[in-house]
């Protein structure tokens, strides 16, 4: 790591960078920036997320393993997961509407799969598939086609689908599927289901964790979105530092390190600050970081991996 003098200089040279960029862009930047309040409860069940079944309307397939099912299903992060048999190529679609966000590492060894966040700390993952046709920080809506199934070595082809959380590490989550003929909404094994058309959702990104950088002394009450910076907007952001009347700098960096966009403000006599957060300029679909902190000795890690998306 760079000498806390060295990364001052730099950070000095970044701010000023910053300034100049920001008086010049600032007629880009909304009136009132968006304000989402930071996660400080974790969700434990999705059942009250209008999902629809993951693929096309019309299109009919059995349920080869449900809920908890004793094959494979009887893990922490897939446990209230499915899987429906289906043709290689089948055209996958949207349960809900939301937005294209990185795949966990821990689903990297199951082929090409496509997490979407639907905020509040809700996603919902669609796995061993042949193609995907969307990126991370798209935006998606319900029923939208998204990717093809597919299948992996030593398996029939099917898809794999459930609702989950990421946070704070992955967990499978309970989840109802609204064009079901289950009287619970929950398909069963052996049971051929049929999507009737998609369900009534509204769009949100989960915001980052009230707690993400408690170990940097800061405890967030508005916070920027976890997964996907919009280019063109501001953010709000807001909480408690612990170092009352001391600087608190948000810092926007690439994965090699380098700053984007630095913003810094003061917090008052009982730690609490608020400030506008400048989206950085960059290239869309591009991973990014997130770090807020109050003592340039004392960083931590930037804990939110983001992509910058044009929209």
């Amino acid at each position: 790591m760079r000498s806390c003098s060295r990364f001052t200089g730099a950070l000095i040279g970044f701010a000023a960078l910053g300034g100049i960029l920001a008086s010049a862009g600032d007629a880009r930047l909304p009136r009132t920036p968006l304000s989402l309040s930071a996660l400080s409860t974790l969700p434990a069940d999705a059942r009250a997320l209008p999902l629809q079944l993951p693929f096309a309307r019309g299109a009919c397939f059995v349920v080869t393993q449900g809920n908890q099912g004793g094959y494979s299903h009887h893990e922490r992060s897939n446990r209230y997961a499915w899987d429906f048999a289906m043709p290689t190529g089948t055209p996958i679609a949207a349960a809900a509407a939301g937005r294209v966000v990185p795949v966990p590492k821990v689903y990297e060894g199951i082929g090409k799969s496509v997490v979407l966040d639907h905020g509040g700390g809700l996603y919902t993952l669609y796995a061993h598939l042949s193609r995907v046709r969307v990126r991370p920080g798209e935006r998606v809506g319900a029923g939208q086609i998204i990717a093809a199934s597919g299948r992996d070595t030593g398996v029939a082809p099917h898809l794999h689908f459930g609702a989950m959380t990421l946070l704070p590490s992955l967990t499978s989550l309970p989840a109802r599927l609204a064009d079901s003929a289950a009287p619970d909404g929950v398909p069963k094994q052996g049971e051929r289901v049929c999507a009737r058309g998609a369900a009534a959702s509204q769009p949100s990104d989960t915001p980052v964790t009230a707690d993400a950088f408690i170990g940097q002394g800061i405890l967030l009450k508005t916070a920027p979105p976890a997964h996907a910076l919009v280019m063109g907007k501001s953010y709000k952001v807001a909480g408690v530092s612990a170092r009352p009347f001391g600087a608190v700098f948000y810092q926007v960096r690439s994965l090699a390190g380098l700053i984007y966009t630095n913003n810094a403000v003061y917090s008052d006599a009982r730690g609490r600050f608020s400030f506008e957060a400048e989206t950085p300029l960059g290239k869309p679909g591009e991973p990014v970081q997130q770090v807020i902190f109050s003592d340039l000795a004392r960083q931590g890690t930037a804990v939110s991996t983001v992509v910058l998306v044009e929209r």
